[in-house]
């Protein structure tokens, strides 16, 4: 994946960059973010992203001209690993916190991710009324609808319904904001702690949602999180970006996405 331009608004002000394809998948990083998430890793040698997604994580390192990027993917359908098959970018298909404690203490100088947000994406229902855009038919046209993928109901905007199947266990699109969200994220952010070296940047890229008419906080969480785990935080950066306007509370949305800094002290 090669950066070239001078770049635009789009990545934030960032080079142009090539992004990975993205099979669907509901919540990548935003384009918004890229310049910015780029900007707290430039310098490093080495990024692991325990929740890679489809790989954007390579675009942002190609972006900030770190030369190793390291994701890791639950789900196969998703992962892109013969876009990324290393060296140097690399796709892993497997669980954070089975694959990450493999690596050797300190390899990596930085961490830079994008958890779920505990959100209504996470929901795992199914749906069963029809597809609004073909009336059920799954035909638009002469060929399958675009927007239901020829099935004919209606596709809520969730990791369980762009996968088309249930999600593996210890995937966090597919909890909701609780007791097992946290555990889950706690443990993994553990275990990116453990193979970080000292003077290494920890980065996470979160949003708060709306629940009940109230937001949940859930960045100040994740940043406390760190805290715990023994990271100073250097910066908490607000970057408005385009927001998802479905479900009960989509005129409520939050304004944009928090990209929170943190440091391993030396020892």
């Amino acid at each position: 994946m090669a950066a070239a331009g001078a770049g635009d608004a789009a990545t934030g002000g960032a080079p142009d960059v090539v992004l990975p394809p993205s099979h669907d998948h509901p919540a990548m990083f935003s384009r918004e973010l890229i310049g910015p998430l780029a900007t707290t890793i430039s310098g490093r040698s080495w990024v692991l992203d325990p929740f890679a997604g489809t790989g954007r994580i390579h675009a942002i390192a190609e972006a900030a001209g770190v030369p190793r990027s390291t994701g890791i993917e639950l789900e196969p359908e998703w992962a892109n690993t013969d876009t990324f098959p290393g060296p140097d970018r690399t796709q892993v298909v497997g669980d954070a916190l089975v694959v990450v404690p493999t690596f050797t203490p300190g390899t990596f100088d930085a961490v830079l991710t994008s958890p779920a947000y505990g959100n209504r994406m996470a929901d795992k229902h199914e749906a069963k009324d029809p597809c609004k855009s073909c009336g059920g038919s799954g035909v638009a046209g002469a060929s399958d609808c675009r927007v239901c993928k020829g099935r004919g109901v209606s596709r809520r905007n969730t990791y369980r319904h762009r996968l088309g199947r249930v999600l593996s266990a210890n995937n966090g699109g597919g909890m909701q904001w609780g007791p097992e969200y946290r555990d889950l994220h706690r443990a993994i952010w553990a275990v990116c702690v453990s193979v970080l070296a000292p003077g290494g940047v920890f980065v996470v890229n979160c949003s708060n949602h709306i629940r009940l008419g109230a937001v949940v906080d859930v960045c100040d969480w994740h940043r406390r999180c760190l805290e715990e785990l023994g990271l100073g935080i250097d910066d908490v950066v607000n970057v408005e970006t385009r927001r998802q306007r479905h479900g009960a509370n989509g005129h409520l949305r939050v304004a944009g996405e928090q990209i929170i800094v943190a440091t391993k002290p030396a020892p």
